[in-house]
């Protein structure tokens, strides 16, 4: 499962994970964090997606 990071902004949410980089770092390791901000304006609309994902998903494990 991947590593997904939730918090709450003062504009809305901010989900992240961790994502290799093909990138030269100093460390030698490269890296970088994937952001996605998700204002609340949207949230509604999301967590109707999600609503509806969920209860395909318990309909599928039934």
């Amino acid at each position: 499962m991947t590593d997904i990071r939730i918090r709450s902004t003062d504009d809305g949410i901010e989900l992240s994970q961790p994502s290799p980089s093909p990138e030269w770092s100093i460390t030698g390791q490269g890296g970088r964090t994937d952001v996605v901000v998700i204002p609340d304006a949207d949230l509604p609309r999301i967590l109707k997606v999600i609503r509806q994902r969920l209860e395909e998903i318990e309909g599928v494990s039934a």
